[in-house]
């Protein structure tokens, strides 16, 4: 939801969909649509917004990453579920979370200088049903 006099800008708003890639606990974990999604492309200097929407109907343990090598970077917690945050937990925080079922999360990201980066999706394995962990790997390229 955006606040009054806000537009949806889609050069700096990029939102990801995390999903199911089926109607079974067995079936791949998708974001946007696919296990290997395009490789995103940013600017230095310029302050972008991150959405983070889960829709699968049983993955609530997914966690997003946003790193330098195996470290997270930093991003700006924006809102939650539509809802802008107040001012206290609108923080600069380590870019990892975990986003459960029928949630969504804002981050916002602005790179300082040129880089390649990753964003990582995570699931961890059912155990029960024999499903192993999955992960997809999505190159963050700052110009």
């Amino acid at each position: 939801m955006l606040e009054p006099g806000q537009s949806f800008d889609p050069e700096t708003e990029r939102v990801m969909v995390l999903g199911g890639g089926g109607p079974d606990l067995l079936a791949p974990v998708l974001l946007n649509g696919s296990t290997q999604p395009a490789p995103i492309e940013l600017r230095a200097g310029v302050k972008y917004r991150f959405r983070f929407i889960n829709i699968g109907p049983d993955d609530p343990l997914l966690r997003v990453s946003l790193l330098s090598g195996t470290a997270p970077l930093d991003w700006r917690a924006v809102a939650k579920d539509g809802a802008a945050l107040p001012p206290a937990q609108a923080t600069l925080r380590p870019a990892q979370q975990v986003v459960s079922v029928g949630e969504t999360y804002d981050f916002e990201f602005e790179p300082s200088s040129t880089g390649e980066f990753r964003l990582e999706v995570f699931r961890p394995a059912l155990l029960f049903l024999k499903r192993p962990e999955q992960q997809i790997n999505v190159a963050v390229r700052v110009r």
